[in-house]
């Protein structure tokens, strides 16, 4: 029996052993990390909110002739919207079947 498969086993045994003696079931722990997932998301868009409300301030007060707080506004968006898009959005079909294929791929090499 390769290495990985016996040790593929051991977490498995163990992720059993301690959901039994927590009396957590898998459904529980999922729906408390998607909850996890949500939060950090609204506190990434609460920080990036009040943190682009202060430089668009600065940049208004100080040095209102050459305007430079929209290239932060852009730049954190995309990672903002790359990770609504992580915890809201669903994967393209494509992307999942390639998925599919892939683990059926390394499930044959295994």
């Amino acid at each position: 029996m390769p290495a990985s498969s016996s040790v593929d086993r051991t977490c498995f045994e163990a992720q059993e052993h301690r959901q039994r003696e927590s009396g957590v079931d898998e459904r529980t722990l999922k729906a408390a990390q998607r909850l996890e997932d949500i939060t950090g998301f609204y506190v990434h868009a609460a920080i990036y909110a009040i943190i682009n409300l202060l430089l668009v301030l600065i940049n208004v007060t100080i040095t209102d002739d050459v305007w430079w707080a929209h290239w932060v506004i852009m730049g954190w968006g995309i990672g903002l919207a790359a990770h609504w898009f992580s915890v809201f959005g669903h994967m393209p079909a494509f992307v999942t079947r390639w998925q599919m294929r892939k683990l059926r791929e390394i499930r044959r090499k295994i």
